[in-house]
């Protein structure tokens, strides 16, 4: 409400930025935490795009936004590294050997852990709505204390000696431990940005037609132009002047 007051605007050009750390100094995240925040934003990647903006997510042509890139590279780097070094040297990596696998325009962001100790989420579109700046840091808080859960569940599994099983999750989804409320949030959003999607590709089929038409009408003319050609007019000769002596 102040920023709307104070005439803030935003377009698509404009972004959303969340920094998610841990308050307590004698704490940071751990590295199968990081992993597992990365990763399951990766694999949630298509359903988080339905209630962000198109600018947002387009990833190829003219569109797309080399502001907010796809993690699955991030992903991809980060277990291979844990493959290569094992659990236990894993976890001891540094945060600067961690950060060095992602870049600062991902969508999440790990390079800023070496800077401010904290993961970057930079997909959301630009907005100075309350609701939507809200929802978003509530899906994102959720986001990572749901993947901590999982790592720590994990590793209670991985602890127990008796294998007895722990708590888990059944099915890990993009809406995993939110509020209702939020969850009717971004479900009205994706349904509104649907048929906004929807309405822009049917103009873009529409011109997509008009300018196929008028290519097959040209086209259409001009063949009737070749296999009809008009006769040429018949040339008459000048009438000579008189001579005059």
């Amino acid at each position: 409400k102040a920023l709307a007051n104070a005439g803030a605007t935003a377009n698509r050009s404009c972004g959303l930025h969340v920094h998610v750390g841990i308050t307590n100094a004698q704490k940071k995240f751990s590295n199968d935490e990081i992993l597992t925040i990365v990763k399951r934003y990766s694999e949630h990647q298509d359903a988080i795009n339905t209630f962000l903006a198109r600018s947002r997510t387009v990833t190829e042509g003219r569109s797309a936004n080399g502001f907010c890139v796809p993690v699955d590279r991030v992903v991809t780097g980060l277990e291979g590294v844990k493959a290569q070094q094992g659990e236990s040297r894993f976890a001891a990596l540094g945060i600067d050997t961690i950060a060095r696998y992602g870049q600062h325009y991902d969508r999440v962001s790990v390079s800023s852990l070496n800077k401010y100790g904290t993961i970057e989420f930079r997909q959301h579109h630009g907005t100075v709505n309350g609701s939507k700046i809200t929802n978003w840091i509530r899906f994102l808080l959720t986001h990572v204390e749901i993947s901590r859960h999982l790592v720590a569940a994990a590793k209670r599994q991985a602890e127990t000696l008796s294998g007895a099983p722990t708590k888990k999750i059944k099915k890990d989804t993009v809406f995993t431990g939110l509020p209702t409320k939020v969850r009717k949030h971004f479900k009205k959003q994706a349904n509104r940005l649907g048929k906004r999607e929807a309405e822009r590709a049917a103009r873009v089929e529409a011109r997509r037609a008009e300018r196929a038409a008028a290519r097959e009408a040209r086209q259409a003319e001009r063949a009737r132009a070749e296999a009809d050609p008009e006769e040429e007019d018949e040339i008459v000769p000048a009438t000579p002047r008189p001579v005059r002596f």
